[in-house]
């Protein structure tokens, strides 16, 4: 009997390094921090300030559209984003210098 309750721990200690090995894995690649040298400045803090009333800064970071930045701001301000004129001007100098397209 003692056997077969080793057997049983051993195999339940490897399940539990294996969800976790798998949990660690999802977690670092899940919504990754814009880099510090891309932060910054009158025109990160209006992206930030903008941009992310909607959605996380992630996801413009990780954008693999085909749009340049002046037409993806146009199509959020279709889309009901308050942007004043200043702003979208900030913005795009932001993504500009920052993700070249």
């Amino acid at each position: 009997m003692a056997k077969g309750f080793s057997k049983k721990i051993a195999t339940g200690i490897t399940m539990m390094m294996v969800g976790t090995a798998i949990g660690l894995s999802a977690m670092s690649s899940y919504a990754q921090p814009i880099p510090k040298e891309k932060q910054g400045g009158k025109e990160y803090l209006t992206f930030q300030s903008v941009c992310t009333t909607c959605h996380d800064a992630s996801r413009v970071q990780n954008y693999s559209g085909t749009l340049p930045w002046p037409e993806v701001i146009t199509q959020m301000r279709s889309f009901g984003a308050f942007v004043t004129d200043d702003q979208t001007k900030e913005i795009e100098d932001y993504l500009q210098k920052t993700y070249p397209r």
